[in-house]
């Protein structure tokens, strides 16, 4: 596993950075890592699983694979610890699969790599977002590490109809079965999970949506992150305006939700959420 590129982008106190690596087998696989001035864990490093992605989502940039490759947990492991050798983090940091594929299409692999890495660094956190792979989530809430889980759910709209025309698993997958199993889990633990909430303009960010947001997620178990959509080549989809967005976190604050309100770091190097799209072969 050989570091091809590095880019940079800082931003007031922060910063975010890409790494572009290349296996033996010739793919360039990238992971990212941000560094968020007054986060309670400044260090968050994103960890790659898939090379390409089954799931289509039409908010999410990288490359589609009818069968994609799984990395497996060493080179899950060397890309860690070759990240760790250049940005230097402290021990207490968080790793992500998140924005880099559908983490529970490859979870075999990211159980064995999360229970190797929490053997030997018990300070570190461990964050999972997923469009909602439901008896896969089960097993991952299942394992010993899993009270150290920060879970995000990709939620964005609703209901199953609406959600279905931007994440397109709705159909074998409805995420009302994913809040349940969340829902438990937050009960076991005694946890609270995020739902995220990218707004797009005309679709997903109008009074009604926060009506229809509001029936399904309940506020005892789920806080709310409501995000700035990052656009790129060939997305239909368009941002919401900044008035809409505000008026949108509003609404869900009078109704007493726990909302936290996301700007996307390293937009302009292309590791924004959504962004990665370098999951690919290269000639």
């Amino acid at each position: 596993m050989n570091l091809e590129r590095i880019s940079i982008q800082n931003q007031s106190n922060s910063k975010a950075i890409s790494l572009i690596w290349r296996n033996s087998k010739f793919q360039s696989i990238e992971n990212s890592a941000l560094y968020i001035h007054n986060r309670n864990i400044p260090w968050v490093i994103c960890m790659p699983n898939t090379v390409g992605c089954a799931m289509k989502c039409k908010f999410c940039s990288i490359q589609y694979s009818n069968s994609p490759t799984l990395i497996e947990y060493k080179e899950i492991w060397k890309i860690y610890k070759k990240s760790l050798s250049i940005l230097n983090p402290p021990r207490e940091h968080q790793i992500s699969f998140m924005g880099h594929g559908e983490p529970l299409l490859n979870l075999d692999n990211i159980i064995k790599f999360c229970n190797k890495l929490l053997s030997i660094n018990d300070q570190v956190v461990v964050g999972f977002s997923t469009v909602g792979i439901t008896d896969k989530l089960d097993i991952l809430m299942n394992q010993d590490f899993s009270k150290r889980i920060k879970l995000q759910i990709s939620f964005h709209a609703w209901p199953s109809e609406k959600r279905k025309q931007i994440i397109p698993v709705e159909a074998k997958y409805p995420i009302e079965e994913t809040i349940n199993i969340a829902m438990r889990y937050a009960i076991k633990y005694d946890k609270k999970y995020c739902i995220n909430y990218v707004l797009f303009s005309d679709f997903n960010d109008s009074e009604d949506d926060v009506e229809k947001l509001c029936s399904i997620i309940n506020q005892k178990y789920f806080y709310i992150k409501v995000s700035s959509f990052n656009s790129f080549n060939n997305s239909s989809l368009i941002s919401a305006s900044s008035e809409r967005t505000e008026k949108f976190i509003n609404l869900l604050k009078q109704k007493k939700y726990e909302v936290h309100s996301f700007t996307s770091l390293g937009v302009a190097i292309g590791v924004g959420c959504g962004q990665t799209s370098i999951l690919a072969n290269l000639e």
